[in-house]
């Protein structure tokens, strides 16, 4: 059970992330995002039909839209000489401009390898059983680094949204009642 809530954690944070960039688009994210859920056609595009987009350069599905969201620095994860890295994107739907589902792509070097859907929170309970279970194909080093840039893709995230400005009064006030 421990080892789900870690795995699960960071898609809670990146679902935040989209709702917290900066204060005056967290109106129009929410409305994204509400009752956003990956279906199992848009989850198999993903995982099946995504990588075609990638080598090939094959449109997007018709009728959706792809956004990047970060894409970490890659390192060395095993005994060979490649670099592994990890690509974030979002699946949105054109038509509503809902994010559908989190489109994260497994690099070799610079070499697209693997491609993973992260469902959204209220999606389908056996599509978030295939997104854990395709974590764990991965293997425990590739694994740990996904999680590992999962929480600094996070973290940058919501390190880089700018705080609500504060004048001289507001400093004042928060000033004073700390030191009470």
């Amino acid at each position: 059970m421990k080892k789900l809530f870690l795995l699960l954690l960071p898609v809670f944070f990146i679902l935040m992330f989209h709702t917290s960039i900066a204060q005056p688009q967290i109106r129009q994210s929410q409305m994204v995002l509400e009752e956003g859920q990956t279906t199992s056609e848009e989850y198999n595009y993903v995982t099946r039909s995504y990588m075609k987009v990638l080598k090939k350069g094959a449109p997007v599905k018709s009728g959706y839209e792809v956004k990047s969201i970060a894409k970490p620095e890659g390192e060395k994860v095993d005994y060979k000489l490649n670099v592994t890295s990890f690509e974030f994107s979002g699946l949105y739907y054109l038509k509503t401009n809902k994010l559908k589902a989190i489109i994260i792509v497994m690099y070799k070097d610079e070499d697209p390898d693997r491609v993973l859907c992260m469902p959204l929170i209220d999606s389908q309970p056996g599509l978030y059983d295939n997104y854990v279970q395709d974590m764990y194909s991965l293997g425990k080093d590739k694994k740990n680094l996904l999680i590992k840039q999962l929480n600094s893709v996070v973290t940058y995230k919501t390190e880089s949204t700018t705080p609500p400005e504060r004048n001289d009064e507001t400093a004042k006030k928060i000033t004073t009642q700390q030191n009470r």
